[in-house]
């Protein structure tokens, strides 16, 4: 499904409660994709899922809602996820995106998340550790389709395919995985999960941060489909390029872009040769190789 109305935005603001009534809009046919934003400061006690049962009714193609919410007020922030939890049971690609101002409240998004699942977008950036957006992804690990993690610590993320105590979780919708967060991750050793590919097909893999598996996970099976890397480069992350021919195009027919950061060094000959500040783009020209 792609956003056929480019630019529909549903806003629920502080200073725009919505008390009910119908909207004095008129909305395309075609419209199948909305953006809500849900403030803290809104008068309003209708739900998010009230909310936007009523645009469905008025917009009868719409099947993806993006929730934003900005929120620093705890009780309305758990009716928030409370809500969410309510709509993720529906029929709509659900993605979730939380965030949080600078002045850094704590936000009690794990005591609400248990009943949250059948997401297809996860985008988690205000947490100090990587746990509770690893828990949100595992229980819609059935559904999800991109996943986006950026924090200070990211210790949890091999959690992400095994819990520890032997349960693996699958992904087979995933095609876009983004991995940022700003201290090095510090694992002794690091995790192997004997022939696991995470994830199986996927289309653009992001990973600004230190490579968290123990062997080429993100690497294994993925020649057909992937079309875009970045990745923060070692010697153990050149050497698994060279081993999948992530260098070789012909091995990738579909990747146009590779981003390797600022290790010129350690990129083969014909590749290292368009440098941009601290990073440069690999373009997969048409019959080269290493």
């Amino acid at each position: 499904m792609s956003c056929i109305c480019s630019g529909l935005a549903l806003k629920m603001l502080s200073r725009t409660p919505y008390n009910g009534c119908a909207f004095p809009l008129s909305y395309p046919a075609s419209v199948a994709s909305a953006k809500l934003h849900w403030g803290d400061q809104s008068e309003s006690d209708t739900n998010i899922s009230a909310f936007v049962q009523q645009i469905k009714e008025m917009v009868p193609r719409l099947d993806k809602v993006k929730v934003v919410i900005y929120t620093q007020v705890v009780y309305r922030y758990q009716r928030t996820i409370r809500d969410l939890s309510s709509l993720a049971s529906q029929l709509y690609l659900l993605a979730i995106r939380v965030e949080y101002d600078a002045r850094g409240w704590v936000l009690p998004l794990k005591l609400q998340i248990d009943s949250i699942c059948n997401l297809a977008h996860i985008n988690c950036s205000c947490f100090d550790s990587s746990d509770e957006a690893v828990q949100l992804a595992r229980q819609s690990s059935s559904t999800l389709q991109v996943l986006s993690i950026k924090m200070h610590m990211a210790t949890d993320i091999p959690s992400l395919i095994h819990d520890g105590d032997g349960k693996y979780a699958e992904y087979p919708c995933l095609h876009t995985l983004k991995l940022e967060y700003h201290r090095a991750l510090r694992l002794s050793p690091r995790p192997v999960f004997g022939g696991v590919s995470f994830p199986p097909k996927p289309q653009r893999l992001n990973i600004k941060a230190n490579y968290p598996f123990g062997e080429d996970t993100l690497f294994r099976g993925n020649a057909a489909t992937l079309e875009y890397l970045s990745m923060r480069m070692d010697p153990e992350t050149v050497s698994m390029f060279k081993k999948y021919n992530v260098f070789t195009p012909t091995s990738h027919p579909k990747l146009q872009c590779v981003e390797v950061g600022d290790m010129l060094d350690l990129v083969p000959a014909p590749f290292a040769t368009s440098v941009e500040y601290t990073r440069f783009v690999l373009a997969m020209a048409p019959g080269a190789s290493v």
